[in-house]
């Protein structure tokens, strides 16, 4: 979204989101943190499914809602060269595809390295153990125990790196956008950061790293990666504002990161989270009220598509 030359631009204005959006980013990522040392509140809890699921519905609304589409707003606009507009209009929706499809790569590569690397140290262990033992029968179980946390590791992995570069590239959206176009962006990114770091913080909860500070490290790249893209936004505004080729950029950054949330959304936490056994062990009533929450985070995050 690239204002126009003749709206204003205010620094302050810019400057002050940095640090609102910083704040936002960080209490919703912290929020699953601190409920979790709650005595009795568990991150599998109700309340946290709910809270997860709401940020996956408002990052899968933010793909196609407020970066699918003005992606292709951007790169079919008259004003860009005829291979754009008139001979392959379907540009942004073929590099969202090609996004997904790129780390969909990435994470089968990981994964099938980290099943290689598992199966050669039960093989091992299996060599070391007398046949017919009890510790030899469990190894299989432990294997396959490991690799299932292992998936949960690479899961929260990729789904750190695309909320990052999508975080950063909605910052410098944010950084170059003027006048009235500004406030209502502002506004949405507040809300859309607090509910996906609630969604990105429980999935790393939910992989149980070894490390205790993962889910801080996590906290901190989160919270600060937009700030950072703002900050860029505002250094690179004045040569952006005029730029045709702004049209170009912010389409291609905005296609690619809506192929990333799309793929992340889906198959790093909606897919795994309603294909757990805890999910269909629990009653239809929390059943229901965890497809309403994730269906109002999507319906509320589209609704304000409507003014940002």
């Amino acid at each position: 979204m690239v204002g126009s030359e003749e709206s204003e631009y205010s620094i302050g204005m810019h400057v002050a989101a940095l640090f609102i959006i910083m704040i936002a980013s960080l209490l919703g990522t912290t929020l699953p943190i601190i409920g979790r040392s709650i005595k009795g509140l568990k991150s599998e809890d109700l309340p946290f499914n709910c809270g997860k699921l709401f940020g996956c519905g408002v990052i899968l609304a933010t793909s196609l809602v407020h970066m699918l589409l003005p992606a292709i707003e951007s790169l079919t606009d008259p004003c860009l060269p005829p291979f754009f507009s008139e001979q392959y209009a379907a540009f942004a929706p073929a590099l969202c595809l090609f996004a997904m499809l790129l780390l969909h790569l990435l994470q089968f590569c990981i994964a099938k390295q980290v099943r290689k690397n598992l199966s050669e140290k039960t093989a091992d262990l299996e060599m070391s153990t007398p046949s017919g033992s009890p510790s030899h029968d469990g190894h299989s179980h432990a294997h396959g125990h490991l690799f299932t946390a292992s998936q949960k590791h690479v899961a929260a992995f990729i789904l750190e790196i695309g909320v990052m570069s999508h975080s950063i590239i909605i910052g410098i959206t944010l950084g170059v956008t003027r006048g009235q176009e500004f406030k209502a962006l502002m506004g949405a990114i507040v809300f859309h950061q607090f509910f996906e770091g609630i969604g990105l913080s429980s999935v790393v909860l939910e992989a149980k790293f070894a490390k205790k500070y993962a889910p801080l490290i996590a906290v901190v790249l989160y919270s600060i990666t937009t700030p950072i893209g703002i900050a860029i936004g505002i250094g690179v505004n004045s040569s952006f504002a005029s730029s045709t080729s702004a049209l170009i950029v912010t389409g291609i950054l905005d296609a690619l990161s809506a192929g990333i949330l799309l793929y992340d959304g889906l198959t790093n936490i909606l897919a795994p989270h309603f294909a757990d056994s805890k999910f269909h062990e629990g009653s239809t009533g929390a059943q229901a009220t965890q497809i309403i929450f994730l269906w109002l985070g999507a319906g509320l995050m589209s609704l304000i598509g409507r003014w940002a």
